[in-house]
């Protein structure tokens, strides 16, 4: 695929590998008779051919790549257990998953908090797979709906952990709406716990966040905030973040100047969630994206406005554009490109970020996913959790997921998860992020631009990468 930018520079790109070429080189790629071109671009176009720029590196239906082993050490290393302490909350936030806007977790919300037994034996069974493992290190996390309603399973948790494990170092995390944080702080500052406080900004950004009555909830929050700031400052300081949601609203540069300036705390900023959209009206009024616009000056001293993608899109783009890339021709000869790719790349080793406990008690490889395909589950007592069902259901499900995404331009940077991505191909056969190469060259076009105009941020961003 030959790419031309907006400043009239050409890019041979194929399948993660991108270089810089001459004009008459794009003639050849794009279809002119080579008989035609110089002795000299025939040359350089065969020696491409010889050594396999254009060969096929994609994941195949035959090739599995997971086994019970690798299932096996993931438990070893497993860094991070999260668990869903209730689905109730005492708020009724407009985006939130639970709501109508999303048809994400395919139940309705209930009043039940977890099982504490369930956890008791959760630990019980991993501990089989950490006891060769010295020095065992456990991030533990606390979800909901709002998880200090079930503060009362949350200490008799932590009490458990603390006088059953004394071998394993246990941090814990908490996410929270901040209402009932006050009443609960100290028991958080003794424990030492990460508390991540949901805010969107100020009182007028904050409009999303609502009580089961309608009632704005901001005021409340800051002031609780405020208060343990006041008491506990070096905890409020070192423990404490903001997590704040994106929309219409609000933007990125107005949530980081209020969390800094009024509450002193660092941020963290997200998208609405994407996937399994029921009200896609009320979505799209009130979805933002991270990418942005920002001015710039020319050398005339007229603005105007440039397209900024978001960090996170940039990195994933150079990421995977520079480990397939080449520094110079003949670098295509040194380095080895015969390895393969599955089928959705954004899709982890299962518990590589973590292990879910749902209040149902199921078992899930993150929190983030719809939950239509438990990795495991605990009833009466009794964990099911095993590597070969696991294994057979990632391998099975790429091979199935492999037949729509074989076709897909966007394949060898695609952000969506196997699991997230399932619920639309079983249904409808199409991903929604599926690109055809119109829609494709469009996309890498957008970067290349960013890159050539901003040059400096393109060298940041490669140093970030090593």
């Amino acid at each position: 695929m030959v790419i031309k930018s907006s400043s009239s520079n050409y890019y041979l790109y194929h399948e993660g590998k991108m270089m810089l070429i001459h004009p008459c080189l794009a003639s050849i790629f794009k279809g002119t008779d080579i008989s035609k071109a110089s002795t000299y671009y025939k040359r350089k176009y065969n020696f491409l051919k010889k050594y396999n720029f254009f060969q096929s590196r994609y994941f195949e239906s035959s090739s599995l790549p997971l086994n019970e082993n690798i299932v096996i050490k993931q438990l070893q290393d497993l860094k991070a257990i999260s668990i869903e302490i209730t689905e109730n909350c005492n708020m009724r936030c407009t985006y939130c998953g639970h709501s109508d806007l999303y048809e994400h977790y395919n139940y309705e919300r209930s009043d039940n908090f977890i099982n504490e037994r369930n956890v008791y034996e959760l630990i019980n069974e991993l501990n089989r797979y950490w006891e060769s493992k010295q020095n065992k290190e456990i991030e533990i996390s606390f979800y909901g709906g709002e998880p200090l309603l079930g503060i009362k399973q949350i200490r008799t948790i932590v009490s458990f952990l603390h006088k059953n494990y004394p071998h394993i170092n246990f941090r814990y995390k908490i996410t929270t709406n901040g209402l009932l944080l006050l009443k609960n702080i100290s028991f958080l500052v003794e424990n030492d716990f990460k508390i991540a406080v949901s805010l969107d900004g100020n009182e007028r950004h904050n409009a999303y966040r609502i009580l089961k009555n309608g009632q704005y909830t901001h005021r409340k929050v800051v002031a609780i905030l405020d208060e343990i700031k006041k008491t506990y400052p070096f905890y409020y300081k070192n423990n404490m973040h903001i997590s704040s949601v994106l929309h219409n609203l609000n933007d990125i540069s107005e949530i980081q100047t209020y969390v800094k300036d009024r509450l002193q705390l660092g941020s963290y900023i997200g998208e609405l969630n994407t996937n399994n959209i029921k009200n896609v009206y009320a979505f799209k009024k009130m979805y933002k994206s991270k990418d942005g616009t920002f001015e710039v000056k020319s050398k005339s001293g007229k603005t105007k406005k440039e397209h900024r993608p978001n960090e996170k899109k940039i990195y994933h783009f150079l990421h995977h554009i520079l480990r397939n890339s080449y520094v110079t021709i003949t670098n295509i000869i040194q380095k080895n490109s015969s390895y393969i790719l599955s089928s959705c790349q954004k899709t982890c080793l299962p518990f590589n970020r973590e292990l879910y406990l749902t209040v149902k008690g199921d078992i899930f490889p993150c929190e983030t996913i719809p939950q239509t395909y438990p990795l495991g589950y605990i009833r009466n007592g009794n964990v099911y959790l095993s590597p070969t069902y696991i294994t057979n259901l990632y391998n099975n499900k790429m091979k199935q997921q492999y037949q729509f995404c074989k076709g897909c331009h966007i394949l060898p940077f695609c952000s969506i998860c196997l699991f997230q991505v399932l619920s639309a191909t079983e249904k409808e056969n199409i991903c929604p992020q599926y690109s055809d190469e119109k829609t494709f060259k469009e996309y890498i076009m957008t970067y290349v631009d960013y890159f050539e105009l901003n040059t400096f941020d393109y060298i940041n961003f490669c140093f970030n990468l090593n």
